[in-house]
């Protein structure tokens, strides 16, 4: 018999009869809305039951609503920490070219400090279950600390913990890139401190056999060694270049030997040894041993440089031919780079391949001191100047190189302008820190200092004293105005032409003075071996022919006892001839004839081998005045002759005026009236055209 249907109790103990169609029935489905429309729903009818008297009631359905997720805030706190450090590096580039208006000034200081609360709200209060992670954005904080402010002892503190941290959970790159930036922070307060900690970074990097960090951290110290040269620190900087250049060799990256090479030339010319310039020129042989090699084509930037360290070269060692050719050498390597596009415009950074990649996040390990190249190689990232700081080196170079081959040449000018108009141009438009921004654009305007105070010396060298002391107003009111920090050299320059123009001008006094003053006076137990050493021994020699001038013959000649073992073997040869025409100028005319000739002799030699016209001008008009003065027959003429061409070429008015008048005077005893007159009309043309303070000091008198 068919089973009779279940019956269930009520509460009060009826039972109630089940109908079939309601067990049947399924439950209505759930479906999920929308929020806002939670609150339109309406309940769906419930089944009736016809044939009994009592009914069981299906309770309604519920329905879930959709709740919005829960943000992650510090993925938000990070993305707004670059957010706010972009907004703060496109503001960087307007505020170092214009005056720093101070609104602006804490727009900026605004964003940068919020980028930073973001990030160290990131660390304090959320728990960083990723040890990568948390180590990155340490490392972020503390590079954003050392780039943007002044807090070297946070920054340190945040480096520290990122270090243990890496540690424990080994986190090799990250930890090395910690201690790369430490150490760059640690050179702010005490740069021996930091060139010690690099040192022992390099052993522990060779131990562990970290070839890429080995790299980075000898070129640090050669970089921190560059800083602060000297001869103890210049033995220790060539020690690490030799070791980079024998790691890399039986690896084959070349580009890391180039790299090593370029900066040993530099070390070298800066070094002042007796073989400087040889040695820097061997370093520029190596590099160049590479120079059809693909790694040498994709490297623009090393290529430049070595062509303005080659032309360098050339001028220390005062030849001419060679200089004009490695100058258009170096002009056709710089506009070889306007079409490469391994060197867009306004990149200063460039990477060196030094083997295989091994991680995709190598850059956000290490904070970009490492990262991939465009073939996907590992690289090790360099900074230098941009093209267009490299363009204005380019012409300052040339001008330089111009005015001594051509001083007297409208190229010159030309150069020097170019030079000018292109380190005025603005700071460009491109993101970056206004610390970093700063400096660049007071390069450019050291750049902008330094092509006219080279103006200035060719105005001096012909005798345009005006034009000379309007540049140099121009100088004093742009470092004042932007409250320029001039390099050392520089400042020795700025007094040392200013003493050039009294002296020029005839203000004897006011020159002696000023050649005797703190930055160009002469120690003779200096070891000073820069370009400061050299204008100080000019500046000793100019000093020394005013006091025989003057009558003081007693201090000039113990003065200039003091600097003849430096003058007699100074690779520059310019310095060399000047102490011999100091010398034989200190000679009066009852002196021997031999040992005249002793001191002439070396410094015709001297200034012939450094192509110096004007020092062969004042030789030979010197020459002539003391044997040749009321003297008739054709070798007197002939050495006027020579004194008269050789100051045209220098194109200096005062000797110009000088020649002249001596070569008039010696056709006027020969018995050429008519040539003689020629001649006097033109050095008198030309004494008319020099400073009336000057004309004095020769007694000339207008319409004699």
């Amino acid at each position: 018999m068919p089973r009779a249907a279940k019956r269930r109790r009520s509460n009060g103990g009826t039972p109630v009869a089940v109908c079939d169609e309601l067990v049947a029935q399924k439950p209505p489905k759930v479906q999920l809305l929308e929020p806002e429309s939670v609150s339109k729903l309406k309940p769906e009818p419930r089944p009736e039951v016809k044939h009994e008297p009592e009914t069981i009631e299906v309770p309604s359905v519920r329905v879930a609503s959709r709740l919005p997720p829960t943000p992650d805030y510090q993925a938000v706190l990070l993305s707004l920490a670059d957010e706010y450090v972009m907004a703060a590096h496109q503001m960087s580039s307007a505020l170092a070219a214009s005056d720093f208006d101070k609104d602006h000034i804490e727009r900026y200081h605004q964003l940068v400090s919020t980028a930073l609360g973001c990030l160290e709200s990131v660390l304090k209060n959320f728990r960083q279950l990723d040890a990568r992670k948390e180590a990155r954005i340490r490392l972020r904080l503390a590079s954003l600390l050392h780039e943007e402010t002044e807090n070297s002892e946070q920054a340190g503190e945040l480096l520290s913990k990122g270090i243990a941290l890496c540690e424990r959970n080994r986190l090799t790159d990250l930890k090395y890139a910690m201690h790369h930036l430490l150490v760059r922070v640690l050179a702010k307060s005490s740069h021996k401190a930091a060139i010690k900690a690099v040192e022992k970074l390099v052993t522990e990097a060779e131990a562990l056999k970290l070839g890429h960090w080995v790299y980075s951290f000898r070129f640090l110290r050669v970089s921190l060694g560059m800083q602060v040269l000297g001869p103890a620190e210049t033995a220790a900087v060539l020690k690490h270049l030799s070791a980079l250049k024998a790691a890399a060799e039986p690896q084959r990256h070349v580009t890391v030997q180039i790299v090593a090479a370029t900066p040993d030339a530099v070390v070298h010319l800066k070094s002042g040894a007796a073989d400087a310039v040889e040695l820097a020129q061997r370093a520029i042989a190596a590099a160049r041993m590479h120079q059809l090699s693909p790694e040498m084509q994709c490297a623009p930037q090393l290529r430049a440089l070595l062509d303005c360290l080659d032309l360098a070269c050339s001028l220390m060692q005062h030849k001419s031919t060679h200089i004009i050719e490695k100058m258009r050498q170096m002009q056709t390597s710089i506009d070889s780079t306007k079409y490469d596009n391994a060197w867009t415009q306004n990149a200063s950074t460039f990477l060196v391949p030094i083997g295989t990649l091994f991680s995709v996040d190598i850059h956000a390990d290490t904070a970009g001191i490492l990262a991939a190249t465009t073939k996907g190689e590992l690289g090790l990232s360099f900074d230098w100047i941009r093209k267009g700081q490299l363009y204005a080196l380019g012409y300052l170079l040339s001008g330089v190189a111009s005015n001594y081959k051509h001083g007297g040449e409208p190229q010159t000018d030309e150069m020097l302008e170019g030079a000018l108009r292109l380190a005025k141009l603005d700071a460009g438009d491109f993101p970056c820190a206004l610390p970093a921004m700063i400096q660049y654009a007071n390069w450019q305007r050291s750049a902008s200092v330094m092509a006219r105070l080279q103006q200035a010396a060719v105005q001096c060298a012909r005798s345009e004293w005006a034009s000379a002391s309007k540049i140099m107003l121009e100088v004093v009111e742009a470092a004042a105005e932007h409250e320029l920090k001039l390099h050392n050299v520089t400042q020795v320059l700025l007094v040392y032409i200013r003493a050039v123009m009294k002296h020029g001008d005839g203000d004897l006094e006011g020159a002696e003075a000023l050649y005797a003053s703190g930055p160009l006076v002469w120690d003779s137990n200096s070891k000073e071996t820069s370009a400061l050493r050299d204008m100080q021994a000019v500046a000793c020699l100019n000093r020394i022919h005013i006091l025989q001038h003057v009558g003081r013959r007693d201090e000039a000649e113990g003065m200039l006892a003091l600097i003849e073992a430096f003058a007699v073997t100074n690779l520059n040869l310019s310095i060399t001839a000047g102490y011999y025409i100091v010398a034989m100028s200190a000679q009066g005319p009852q002196s021997p004839i031999l040992k005249l000739k002793t001191e002439l002799a070396p410094g015709i030699k001297a200034a012939k081998a450094a192509s110096n016209t004007q020092q062969l001008c004042m030789i030979m008009s010197i020459m002539t005045n003391m044997f040749f003065t009321n003297i008739v027959g054709d070798q007197a003429i002939k050495a006027a002759r020579a004194s008269r061409t050789l100051a045209r070429q220098c194109g200096s008015k005062l000797w110009q005026a000088v020649a002249d008048s001596m070569y008039g005077q010696t056709l006027d005893l020969c018995g050429e009236p008519r040539d003689a007159d020629v001649a006097r009309i033109e050095g008198d043309t030309m004494m008319r055209s020099l400073p009336e303070s000057l004309t004095k000091r020769f007694r000339f008198v207008d319409g004699v």
